[in-house]
């Protein structure tokens, strides 16, 4: 664990030491590239200063030359090895064709303080001396430029070197760090691993120690409980015989309590208000069948009224009304309309009328009603069911 602990350190240490030298390392490369980038940028703007008075000079140097060339075919001059010294002037004037008079000027527009001749001697060495100034210019610049590009390649060389030795030392540096982080991590996973093996052990070593003090100390209690185990068995037979006294005395009780319902039932039915309950629960199950005969009637099958024996023996009556998708649905009797509860009412009289007529044996040749078709609409008061009257 310690000798684990110590490499995993003195790598770390290692790995902090070598960010640091190719910290260094990379720095210093990056401060060479940029001080040849910018000497190279000097040269780069010195080149083109020169390039650009190169251009000015040519054409200074194509002027000149043009100059003399002009002063050669006017004069029929030679002015290759310099300004004339003597030579002899044309008869006429190049320019306007006119004699030439001892060499004097004459009308045409010419310098009027020098003579001829003077005129072109001068002219010439000014052509000439200007064409070789503008030549000495040019060379000098040609050559300081071809000094400039000597000077720009081998800028640009060194910037290629410097930018690929410190590409280089980047990618080593990443190499070499990488290689560094892979093993410190191998070597904190090993060191975790060791550490949970040694707390696993650790733990192993308490646990066994804890076993072997709860082993002795339940066998210190099953010594102690040894005299004990003769009086628990007595306790357990007698749990079990009372156990099954309890439970035939619960079965004995659900008997007992069977047969007192069942005396409860024959009471009701055998006993004076029993034969009473059964005989008028008969007659509104038979006013039930009666009433709803009439009402289907009336109503077209679009009503029920159901009738009941509560516990009071009193009538409950319930209505029921058909929906439009055809099933029926409770309704309370004061929401009914007055003409579906005219008919619930005319349907329960007829229907307890037919009731009376069969189990009084009563048949009266008359019924009489008041205004039974209140509140009919108009089929219902002129188109009667004819079974109903």
């Amino acid at each position: 664990m310690g000798e684990s602990a110590k490499s995993v350190a003195e790598l770390e240490t290692t790995l902090v030491q070598k960010q640091n030298d190719w910290a260094e390392r990379i720095t210093g490369l990056e401060g060479r590239l940029k001080e040849r980038r910018e000497n190279f940028s000097l040269i780069s703007n010195k080149a083109m200063e020169l390039s650009l008075q190169k251009e000015s000079l040519s054409v200074t140097v194509a002027s000149a030359q043009e100059r003399v060339q002009s002063l050669e075919t006017t004069w029929g001059l030679d002015l290759s090895s310099g300004a004339p010294i003597d030579f002899s002037l044309p008869s006429k004037c190049p320019t306007c064709r006119q004699p030439i008079q001892d060499g004097r000027l004459h009308d045409h527009d010419h310098d009027h303080d020098h003579s001829l001749m003077t005129t072109v001697v001068a002219d010439s060495e000014n052509a000439i001396r200007r064409l070789k100034e503008a030549s000495g210019q040019l060379h000098q610049v040609e050559n300081d430029l071809g000094t400039l590009s000597a000077k720009r390649k081998s800028a640009e060389e060194d910037i290629n070197r410097l930018q690929a030795e410190l590409d280089a030392a980047k990618k080593d540096c990443a190499t070499e760090l990488k290689q560094i982080d892979e093993s410190l991590a191998s070597m904190r996973k090993e060191s975790e691993q060791a550490s949970l093996n040694l707390a696993s052990l650790v733990k192993y070593e308490q646990r066994s120690a804890k076993g072997e003090q709860l082993r002795a100390l339940l066998e210190r209690e099953r010594e102690a409980l040894r005299p004990l185990q003769g009086t628990i068995e007595g306790l357990r037979n007698d749990i079990a015989e009372y156990e099954a006294v309890v439970e035939q005395l619960q079965q004995e009780q659900e008997e007992y309590a069977q047969r007192a319902k069942l005396l409860a039932t024959l009471s009701d039915h055998f006993g004076q208000r029993g034969i009473q309950t059964f005989v008028l629960q008969s007659s509104v199950d038979a006013l039930q069948v009666a009433t709803q005969l009439y009402l289907d009637d009336l109503s077209d099958g679009a009503q029920r009224l159901l009738l009941a024996l509560d516990t009071g023996d009193r009538i409950s009556r319930r209505a029921l009304v058909r929906q439009p998708n055809g099933e029926f649905s409770e309704r309370p009797l004061a929401s009914l309309s007055g003409g579906q509860w005219r008919r619930c009412a005319l349907a329960l009289n007829l229907g307890f009328a037919d009731l009376v007529a069969r189990k009084g044996r009563l048949r009266p040749s008359i019924c009489v009603m008041d205004e039974p078709l209140t509140h009919l609409d108009r089929t219902g008061k002129f188109s009667p069911p004819s079974d109903c009257f």
